[in-house]
C-alpha cells in the first residue's frame, strides 16, 4: 500500500531533508529561468543567473552525497513497487491534456515553424520504405541535411503503429521510463509523500515549458531525449548495469552531447567495478553502435556523420550572421547561453570566425570539466563513484549548452531532467546508512 506519511522523526537526517528541499527549489528556479529569466534580468544577466543556479544544483547534490552510500533498493514482498510504477506513470500523464492543446491547437503543423519534426518524419519514412534516409529534404527551399541520430527518429514507429501525431512518441517513452523510475523508487525505505515528490521532479521542467507556451518544445522533438537521459540517470542511481547500458545506447545513438562525459564514466566504471563487467558493458554498447548505426548507415555513406556535423556548422554560422534586416541572431536574445556575450565581444569579426571561436571555448570547457572531475576523484572517501558520475553528467551537459555556438530552448528539457535526477537521488531515507564510497 502507498504510505502517505512523511515520517518526520529521528530516523531521518535533518540535513538530508534540507538538501532535498533546496534541490527542489533550485530545480524550480532553473526551469523558470529558461523562459522567465530573460524578462526579469535581460538576455545577458539571465544567462549568468541560469548558469549559477545550474551549478548550485550540482553543488547541493555533492554536499548532500558527501560520504554517503548510494540509495538501497531492498526486495519487497507484494505489489508495492508496481503500485509506485503506476503512480509515477500517472504523475507523468498529468501533462497530457496541456500537451494535447499545444500539439493540436497551438502548433498543429510544426513544419510551418521549424524543420525539426519534418526531418524526423522524413528519416523514419524513408527508412521503413527501404530507402537510405540520410539525404537532403527536398520539401524545403534550403534542402536541410537530416542531422538526427537513429534513436532520435526511430520512436516515430510507436506513433505510426497507433496513427498518432509523431510528437507523442517521445511522451510515450517518457511515460514508460517514468513507470520504471516509480518501480525502483517504490523500493526505497521512506515515506510515501517523499516518493511522490521525487517522482514528480522529472516533469517539473516540462511543466514550465508548457506553462510558458513557448514554441520551441511543441515544434521540436526533445521528449525522446528526455526519456533517454532519465533512463541513464536512473541506471546510475540504482547501479543496475542493464539500465545503465540501455541508457548509454539510447543516449549515444540519439545525440552527440554524451560523448564528452563518456571517458570520465568509463574510467570510473573500470576502476570501481569488476573488469569483466566493464568489458561486457562497453562490448554491448559498441556492438549496438555497429549494428544500429555503422552497418545500416555508415557502410552506405561513410561520411554521413561528418555531413551532418558540416550541415550543423553551416546552420550555426547562419545564426551568427543573423536573419532579416537588420540581421538578428534570434537564439542569442533568449538569455539561455553565452553566445550573445561572445558576439558582443567579437563584434566586427566574420560570423564563421565567431562561431569557431565559441566552439573552441566550448571544447575547452569540456576539457576543464574532465580535469575537475578527475581531481574530485582524488578526494578520498568523499563521494561514491556513481554520485560523481551523475554530478559530472549534469554539469557537462549544462556547460555544453551554455557555451555552445547554437542552443535552442528545448535543449534545456534534458538539463532539467538531469537536475531532477540529482534531486531525486537526494530523497530522504529512513536510517540512511553510510559506507566507504569506493565500494
Amino acid at each position: 500500500m502507498v504510505n502517505p506519511k512523511l515520517h518526520f522523526s529521528t530516523d531521518y537526517s535533518i540535513s538530508s531533508i534540507i538538501y532535498f528541499l533546496i534541490g527542489i527549489a533550485l530545480l524550480a528556479a532553473q526551469s523558470w529561468l529558461i523562459y522567465g529569466g530573460v524578462e526579469v534580468y535581460g538576455k545577458f544577466t539571465s544567462t549568468y543567473v541560469l548558469a549559477t543556479v545550474s551549478v548550485f544544483v550540482v553543488i547541493i547534490y555533492l554536499l548532500g552525497k558527501r560520504k554517503a552510500q548510494p540509495l538501497q533498493f531492498p526486495s519487497k514482498k507484494g505489489p508495492s513497487p508496481f503500485i509506485w510504477a503506476l503512480v509515477s506513470s500517472v504523475i507523468a500523464f498529468l501533462s497530457y491534456e496541456e500537451l494535447r492543446k499545444l500539439f493540436e491547437w497551438e502548433y498543429p503543423n510544426p513544419g510551418k515553424y521549424s524543420d525539426v519534426v519534418p526531418q524526423i518524419e522524413w528519416l523514419f519514412t524513408r527508412f521503413v520504405n527501404g530507402e537510405y534516409p540520410y539525404v537532403p529534404l527536398e520539401s524545403f527551399s534550403w534542402k536541410p541535411f537530416p542531422v538526427y541520430m537513429p534513436f532520435h527518429w526511430l520512436p516515430v514507429g510507436i506513433t505510426e503503429l497507433f496513427h498518432l501525431d509523431s510528437r507523442w512518441s517521445g511522451y510515450i517513452l517518457l511515460l514508460l521510463v517514468s513507470g520504471l523510475a516509480g518501480y525502483w523508487i517504490g523500493k526505497i525505505k521512506t515515506g510515501g509523500l517523499w516518493k511522490v515528490l521525487a517522482l514528480a521532479l522529472p516533469h517539473v521542467g516540462l511543466w514550465y515549458f508548457i506553462i510558458a507556451k513557448g514554441m520551441s518544445m511543441p515544434v521540436g522533438f526533445e521528449l525522446p531525449i528526455m526519456a533517454y537521459y532519465l533512463l541513464l540517470g536512473l541506471g546510475l542511481i540504482t547501479g543496475r548495469n542493464w539500465i545503465i547500458i540501455l541508457g548509454l545506447v539510447c543516449c549515444i545513438l540519439s545525440r552527440y552531447t554524451l560523448f564528452f562525459w563518456l571517458p570520465f564514466f568509463a574510467i570510473l566504471f573500470w576502476l570501481n567495478r569488476e573488469k569483466k563487467e566493464s568489458f561486457r558493458m562497453w562490448g554491448i554498447v559498441f556492438a549496438a553502435g555497429v549494428i544500429l548505426y555503422v552497418l545500416p548507415f555508415m557502410t552506405q555513406d561513410p561520411m554521413v556523420l561528418f555531413k551532418g556535423i558540416a550541415y550543423h556548422n553551416k546552420a550555426v554560422t547562419a545564426e551568427w550572421a543573423g536573419y532579416g534586416d537588420p540581421p538578428e541572431s534570434y537564439t542569442h536574445r533568449g538569455g539561455i547561453y553565452f553566445a550573445g556575450h561572445f558576439k558582443e565581444m567579437l563584434n566586427g569579426k566574420e560570423a564563421a570566425y565567431q562561431a569557431k571561436f565559441v566552439r573552441f571555448i566550448q571544447l575547452s570547457m569540456m576539457g576543464i570539466l574532465l580535469l575537475v572531475g578527475f581531481l574530485l576523484t582524488r578526494v578520498k572517501q568523499t563521494w561514491h563513484w556513481r554520485h560523481l558520475s551523475l554530478a559530472m553528467l549534469n554539469l557537462m551537459v549544462v556547460t555544453f549548452y551554455l557555451f555552445s555556438p547554437l542552443t535552442y530552448h528545448y535543449y534545456y528539457l534534458v538539463v532539467t531532467i538531469l537536475s531532477a535526477v540529482l534531486v531525486m537521488d537526494l530523497i530522504p531515507t529512513l536510517k540512511a546508512p553510510h559506507a566507504d564510497p569506493t565500494e
